[in-house]
């Protein structure tokens, strides 16, 4: 059941620190073999951006605080980043410069656009067209 923010502005920080500790708690319920990449970025960068609470705290407003739903996208998330860029992503957020020659010339025929803006949550928004 998700944890509801509505109405509690007085007690949102106590709220979202009760969101991140579900969140945590949920994480930890996954099976090991569906959040590979997360267990390997706790092993090999304990310090990481993972761990940050704004970075957790995007999959919480993204499922409406529905901690459940959030660990799952989070850990899926980690996966097929891993599986496009490699380990390096588990340590520090993609970067532009991460992509290569080709991937980059795809970006500048314009059929695919990182916006220059964010989402409500702070995610950035990708466009694909055609």
């Amino acid at each position: 059941m998700p944890l509801l923010l509505a109405g509690t502005l007085k007690h949102a920080p106590r709220a979202r620190t009760a969101a991140l500790g579900e969140l945590a708690r949920h994480i930890e319920q996954i099976p090991y073999e569906q959040k590979a990449a997360y267990a390997r970025s706790q092993e090999l960068y304990p310090n990481s951006y993972i761990n940050d609470r704004d970075f957790r705290l995007r999959f919480l407003r993204c499922e409406l605080f529905d901690a459940s739903k959030a660990a799952a996208r989070m850990v899926d998330l980690l996966d097929m980043m891993v599986d496009l860029f490699g380990d390096y992503v588990l340590k520090r957020p993609l970067q532009i410069t991460d992509f290569s020659w080709e991937e980059m010339q795809c970006l500048r025929r314009g059929y695919l656009q990182l916006l220059p803006y964010r989402d409500r949550s702070g995610m950035r928004i990708f466009a694909v067209a055609g």
